[in-house]
């Protein structure tokens, strides 16, 4: 809308078409894509310290050094060169180290003064700092994501220049009176000070600014949205058959259940005749998988077809024969769809479902086959619904007319994001287990106490027991994370020979994949060494310990999912979590596993810990324009654009000359998400 989109990148002094090329793969293609591509992170050069200071601190830190000696060269056993070279910043002197950098010391020259950045330690009472920054300036320096294609310091120049090309102020995006009443600064002083702030302060104004006006913009876009999805539809649910479904099941359900379950039958007996676009979250164990059988009993019952799609093979699997058991003595017929089926077989089960013999189909990708036709489809269930795109699960959707859509999700989100995450989507919260449901106690090792959690693990399988041990590579790599390979060759032999223990990973053939956790699930097997393969919807009551290796590595939600996989019996649970505790931010998140099983608790801890994280970074209903709100700590300002944004709507201001340029934004976002929505 302002200039600045006009301005090929290719003005810019120096750039040609090479660095143009490398741009473009980063999603920059003209001035305006480049001054909103955002730093990562800032450097701060106007903090001066003394040596003293920053070691003390811990912290990588700035001081002015002069050097006192030439560079002393040293070449070492494992072939490396050693620059060496001693300064002082007038108190004290330490030793200024490069390896294999020859040119860079060159930098430091002896009785001049530079400044230079890094953590300083010591060795033999001696400061030292080893690879320190060099720079010329105290400034605030912007640090931008870099790739192979062009690195921060250049993309850090090129903005520089484009903000001097804009001759102009940039044209202001939000009404004046807003920006009074929720003390906002300018876009220009905005986009200026986000990249080149004199000070923290001013970068930290700058951020609330454009984080205010991305929520914003999403806020009013997602509400459309949802106006989109909950279309008219003529799929007529009369009866719910909930009396049915009740007497097919072999426990009472929990007064979550029910409540959830009487919400999907309102949507989709609506008198509107509006499609039903329901979120079901739960905690793991809450009974997600009995709520949707209920809604597809509902819509066989009322003669159409159901389709549920997992993300994994395993977990169709698991929903076929779970599936199987409650719907035994009934006329549904089930069948489960697999991208691995032979062509004879895969073409007998779509002309089945084709002709209605099949009133259920649970399969992976495999459903959204262009050749897979429904005779009348009235439901669809995703299950973990953050493993699949906007534009996956219509792509089933449509094939169906305005069929009902029931998304399940065992990734607790906090109730203030849900909203913002799942804006398109009615929400229900299962939020209390059923009856039973062990609480798995979970504690945290260092990687040089394995062999007391091995102990300990043993035990338990000796008493009858099975368990998981969950590694984060397939493969040995240079890293210093375990594999299952490492577990195969290894571990297994050495510590583990007496007992029945198998691999399973993604690599694995899907009948080899079947027949490890069929053995798993009737005992067969005492161990089962996987990936995080094994993250949702394995469910064997016998199981009753998980040790998760280099736990450091995975996210609070996702230890959550994992140690799911055991607490399902009688039996009482644990789960070791072996990690080494080397940041403050590791420690805190398994100080909270080990406090607690509340998924929706966990849920608000990682929030304080990362901010949104990949909850705003999984580019939710094709949202690019979500760069800053991923970052956020202030939760406040989400909630402050949000009611801005009912306001705005509510009012129908955004017809106003005010709004003009939010309206065109607001847009943009919902052509994406049509683009996705209809293919």
């Amino acid at each position: 809308m302002d200039s600045a989109k006009e301005l090929d990148i290719k003005i810019l002094r120096g750039l040609g078409e090479k660095t143009a090329e490398k741009l473009n793969k980063i999603g920059i293609y003209n001035i305006e894509d480049l001054i909103h591509f955002y730093p990562r992170a800032y450097e701060d050069w106007t903090a001066l310290g003394s040596i003293k200071e920053i070691y003390e601190s811990g912290n990588p830190g700035c001081m002015w050094i002069q050097a006192s000696s030439t560079i002393s060269k040293v070449r070492l056993a494992n072939g490396k060169r050693l620059f060496k070279i001693q300064g002082s910043d007038g108190t004290d002197s330490l030793d200024i180290i490069f390896f294999n950098n020859y040119y860079v010391a060159l930098n430091l020259v002896k009785n001049e003064k530079t400044l230079i950045r890094g953590n300083v330690t010591k060795k033999a009472n001696r400061y030292e700092i080893i690879s320190p920054k060099i720079y010329q300036n105290t400034e605030i320096r912007p640090i931008y994501a870099q790739t192979k294609f062009i690195h921060s310091e250049r993309i850090k120049n090129l903005i520089n220049q484009a903000l001097k090309t804009i001759k102009r102020p940039l044209e202001e995006t939000l009404p004046d009176f807003i920006l009074k009443k929720y003390d906002l600064c300018s876009l220009d002083f905005a986009i200026k000070n986000i990249h080149f702030p004199k000070n923290l302060k001013d970068a930290e104004t700058a951020k609330k600014r454009l984080i205010f006006e991305e929520v914003l913009v999403w806020q009013i876009a997602v509400s459309k949205i949802k106006n989109y999805v909950k279309r008219k539809t003529d799929i007529k649910i009369s009866n719910s058959f909930c009396d049915e479904f009740l007497f097919l099941l072999p426990f009472m359900l929990t007064k979550a259940q029910t409540r959830v379950i009487n919400e999907c039958m309102e949507d989709m007996m609506d008198k509107n005749s509006l499609s039903m676009s329901r979120l079901i979250q739960g905690d793991v164990g809450s009974g997600k998988t009995v709520v949707a059988a209920a809604a597809t009993y509902a819509v066989i019952k009322n003669g159409y077809q159901v389709a549920i799609m997992v993300p994994t093979e395993i977990l169709s699997v698991q929903h076929y024969n779970t599936l199987n058991k409650i719907f035994q003595g009934t006329n549904i017929n089930i069948a489960l769809l697999s991208g691995k089926l032979r062509l004879k077989e895969r073409k007998n089960l779509e002309n089945k479902i084709k002709n209605k013999e099949i009133n259920l189909v649970i399969g992976t990708h495999a459903l959204m086959g262009e050749n897979l036709e429904f005779a009348k489809l009235g439901l669809v269930v995703t299950d973990e619904q953050h493993r699949f795109g906007v534009k996956q699960r219509m792509r089933l959707a449509e094939k169906g007319q305005n069929p009902h859509v029931l998304i399940m999700s065992a990734t607790p989100i906090p109730r203030t994001l849900s909203m913002m995450v799942h804006g398109d989507l009615d929400i229900s919260i299962l939020d209390e287990l059923p009856p039973g449901r062990k609480e798995v106690q979970t504690f945290c090792v260092s990687p040089a106490k394995k062999e007391r959690a091995f102990n300990f693990f043993k035990k338990i399988i000796k008493n009858g027991g099975q368990g998981y041990i969950v590694c984060p590579l397939i493969e040995n790599s240079d890293s210093d994370m375990i594999s299952v390979d490492e577990y195969k060759n290894k571990i297994l032999k050495k510590v583990f020979a007496e007992y029945n223990a198998e691999i399973l990973h993604g690599k694995l053939s899907r009948s080899d994949k079947e027949k490890i956790m069929q053995d798993f699930s009737s005992g067969k097997i005492q161990i089962l060494v996987s990936t995080t393969v094994i993250e949702v919807g394995v469910d064997v009551p016998n199981a009753s310990v998980i040790i998760i290796e280099n736990a450091e590595r995975f996210g609070i939600s996702q230890l959550h999912q994992l140690r799911g996989r055991v607490g399902r019996g009688e039996k009482a649970s644990y789960c070791i979590l072996i990690s080494s505790l080397n940041t403050k931010d590791t420690q805190r998140r398994m100080k909270a596993l080990c406090s607690t099983n509340d998924g929706f608790l966990l849920a608000e801890e990682d929030l304080k810990i990362r901010g949104p994280g990949e909850i705003f970074g999984n580019k939710q209903h094709g949202m690019e324009e979500i760069k800053l709100a991923k970052t956020l700590k202030d939760i406040k300002l989400l909630e402050v654009s949000k009611k801005v944004a009912r306001e705005i709507l509510s009012g129908n201001y955004l017809k106003e000359d005010d709004f003009k340029i939010i309206n065109w934004k607001v847009n943009r976002v919902i052509n994406k998400t049509q683009n996705c929505l209809t293919i």
